[in-house]
């Protein structure tokens, strides 16, 4: 009925779709760009990707479900900065639950919105450093607990990424109850 079934179409744009064809709309295979991004996997019939795996021009490279070619849904994507991700994306950011493997070591799980930790997670720093606690907007904020890795702990009150009332373990049985002052001194109670 002159329509393609498999094969590969060059668009005047100079797209290079490959794969199966269903009603003239790749439904499956490989979409290459002049930009060097290539996409591998199903389509939607409107042409937009729907699962699969994507290398950017910079890149990047995910896997996982998408929405009008943003990732969302699940997947996991590894930037070429050397970061790793996995978990779910919403319009193309880290959101909901995951974890982020930074390239210095630094390691997140908990929740993500709009790409930053927020809500309840757990980092830890390459030294053994660990915080388990509330975030908010990529930073820590709320009740948490610092762990130093050496026996020593601070467990409170964090806001704007710095504990501000609490109590620190000194791991030697003294527990001092600790407070900033107006002008960030730290005072004891």
């Amino acid at each position: 009925s002159d329509e393609l079934v498999y094969g590969e179409y060059q668009g005047s744009d100079g797209v290079i779709l490959t794969g199966k064809w269903k009603e003239s709309t790749l439904s499956e295979g490989k979409m290459k760009s002049e930009l060097n991004e290539e996409f591998t996997g199903s389509f939607n019939p409107d042409g937009s990707f729907a699962k699969g795996t994507f290398r950017s021009s910079a890149g990047d490279r995910y896997t996982g479900l998408f929405q009008t070619n943003l990732y969302h849904g699940s997947g996991v994507l590894e930037k070429n900065d050397g970061s790793l991700y996995i978990g779910s994306f919403a319009s193309g950011v880290f959101a909901g639950v995951g974890v982020l493997v930074k390239p210095n070591g630094t390691t997140y799980s908990g929740t993500f919105e709009n790409g930053l930790p927020d809500g309840f997670g757990t980092q830890q720093d390459q030294t053994g450093v660990t915080y388990s606690g509330m975030w908010s907007a990529g930073r820590k904020k709320g009740r948490g607990n610092l762990d130093f890795g050496d026996g020593t702990s601070f467990t409170g009150e964090f806001d704007k990424g710095l504990a501000v009332r609490g109590s620190y373990d000194w791991g030697d049985g003294r527990i001092t109850d600790s407070y900033q002052d107006e002008n960030g001194e730290w005072r004891d109670r």
